[in-house]
């Protein structure tokens, strides 16, 4: 089934203005917002979100800030899944636990953590959030080992980046 799932970074360009982004991308049909967590290293995107990124860090926009938007465009009406896409160092910097809570409490359905290995997303692993939100997804460069350890692990979809590089800007698709 093809959905629309759009992708936005928070506090770009301004804080003030996620929110309100977020309740247009689904009033203008998103079927999934993806909400980039800022993040120094973004390793795996391209030069615009990295620009995104060092722009809402020039903010200060935080973990709290994040789950705070989602918060706020939930109570004012968002009813789409919200996943947070972010890389592991700054979800195991938060705590996993805490992450796992809060995220829930803010109303946020789950992750991409795009530099997570399928064996840390695994009960007991490192960013394990053990069946304590719904939807928790990730992803990492699949190996085969990963190809078959993924699917028990990802309940509801299953994302993984198939190549070792930045995702590139493009005028037009390859």
């Amino acid at each position: 089934e093809a959905a629309l799932v759009t992708f936005v970074t928070a506090g770009y360009p301004r804080p003030d203005d996620t929110v309100a982004l977020l309740l247009a991308l689904e009033a203008g049909g998103a079927d999934v917002i993806e909400l980039g967590v800022p993040f120094t290293d973004p390793q795996a995107d391209g030069a615009t979100i990295q620009a995104t990124n060092q722009v809402a860090l020039s903010y200060g926009v935080t973990m709290d800030d994040t789950l705070g938007f989602v918060r706020e465009a939930r109570a004012q009406g968002l009813t789409i899944p919200v996943v947070l896409m972010g890389y592991c160092n700054p979800f195991l910097q938060y705590g996993v636990g805490r992450l796992a809570a809060a995220t829930a409490d803010a109303g946020a359905d789950g992750f991409i953590v795009v530099d997570l290995p399928p064996e840390e997303a695994a009960p007991g692993g490192s960013l394990s959030m053990d069946g304590s939100i719904t939807g928790a997804t990730g992803c990492g460069t699949p190996r085969p080992c990963s190809v078959r350890i993924w699917p028990r692990f990802s309940r509801h979809a299953l994302t993984s980046l198939s190549w070792l590089c930045v995702v590139p800007a493009r005028s037009r698709p390859p």
